[in-house]
């Protein structure tokens, strides 16, 4: 089974290489350095520039790079306009972090060579660049990227990223975050298939046989307080409240209650949809 594998993505990380090459079968041709990582590095070491340069200019008395952190960072495409006046000032300014943006920016070009040949000539010439750019933070990452270059280039033959799991892994951060963590690892596991499973509630709205509307009676989903007070204790077996929470794919009937001519109220044991009964 491990010799069908014909490529696999993954960041610098020792660890994972380790474990790659100890398990796949010829795994150094199949090893593909994530691009986005790559990049990522090179953000850290922009900002690194940025923090030094920073700290310098503000002993004297200088705040041009009070607030920028995040135009460094930004992919030159995504910069919101009303920062772009601010941005390309900054950037004709004689800037230690201007340059180690434009090399970050001129690394993209790297993915864009279709000859491992050319890709080869193109890094040589970035490297020339950053090693003599005299930003350490620069040099550092250049020579990391250089020790990594051949399974950086494998993406050519590999054209593959890790772009939907680490989607997939913010959604599920995201999951965790929302609820403030969970009390064991099952209701983690429910709450990922809930949120990311890609559930279909919407097939059969009525398959409860839960009334959506209520003869000359607001329909049943309405928050209005009117719709409380529209039912009264002279007439039995109203429903008097129903709440559907809309979340990402899925509606989920909370609750519906009765109200009675003594005035006590209960749950309608059909009208309750469990997330349990869901999955």
């Amino acid at each position: 089974m491990l010799e069908r594998i014909e490529a696999i993505c993954l960041d610098m990380h020792d660890p994972y290489i380790a474990a790659v090459r100890a398990w796949v079968p010829d795994a150094q041709d199949k090893i593909v350095f994530d691009k986005f990582h790559v990049l990522r590095l090179m953000n850290e070491a922009v900002d690194r520039v940025r923090r030094q340069e920073h700290k310098k200019l503000r002993a004297q008395q200088d705040e041009v790079l009070t607030g920028t952190k995040y135009l460094w960072l930004y992919h030159p495409d995504r910069i919101p306009e009303a920062l772009l006046p601010r941005f390309e000032e900054l950037r004709r300014r004689d800037l230690q972090v201007s340059r180690a943006w434009a090399l970050k920016e001129n690394l993209r070009q790297l993915w864009t060579y279709r000859r491992e040949g050319w890709a080869r000539r193109f890094f040589q010439r970035w490297y020339f660049w950053a090693t003599h750019s005299r930003l350490p933070p620069v040099i550092a990452v250049a020579r990391t990227l250089k020790r990594r270059l051949d399974n950086i280039l494998t993406y050519l033959q590999h054209p593959i990223t890790n772009a939907l799991n680490e989607s997939v892994n913010a959604q599920v951060e995201k999951v965790k975050r929302l609820a403030r963590g969970y009390r064991n690892r099952t209701n983690f596991q429910i709450a990922i298939y809930f949120h990311c499973g890609e559930l279909d509630l919407y097939r059969d709205h009525n398959m409860l046989g839960l009334p959506t509307v209520i003869p000359d009676e607001p329909e049943c989903g309405s928050l209005d307080p009117a719709v409380a007070a529209a039912s009264t204790p002279q007439n039995p077996g109203k429903i008097i409240g129903c709440m559907c929470f809309a979340l990402p794919r899925m509606a989920a009937i909370v609750s519906a209650g009765l109200s009675y001519p003594d005035g006590t109220s209960a749950q309608h044991p059909t009208q309750l949809l469990r997330t349990q009964d869901v999955l």
